[in-house]
């Protein structure tokens, strides 16, 4: 029996794209993710407010523009 591992690879890469997609469907976006992200992408860890409300607003902006999931709300 011969296995044609090319259509294998493919379906596997398929199976496993839709997994990740969902998986981030079902990501909850609220304000403590939203800082923890920002904080943890910031060098030293840390941001002023000034710079976290920045950041925040990209995120939000983002959201807004480019959805993930059509689940996706954002206050106003």
């Amino acid at each position: 029996m011969k296995i044609n591992l090319t259509g294998l690879t493919m379906r596997l890469g398929s199976v496993s794209n839709q997994v990740m997609v969902n998986i981030n469907k079902a990501a909850a976006v609220n304000a403590m993710n939203l800082v923890g992200t920002a904080l943890l992408s910031s060098r030293q860890r840390a941001l002023s407010h000034e710079q976290l409300l920045e950041q925040l607003s990209s995120y939000q902006e983002m959201l807004k523009n480019v959805p993930y999931s059509t689940d996706v709300v954002l206050p106003n």
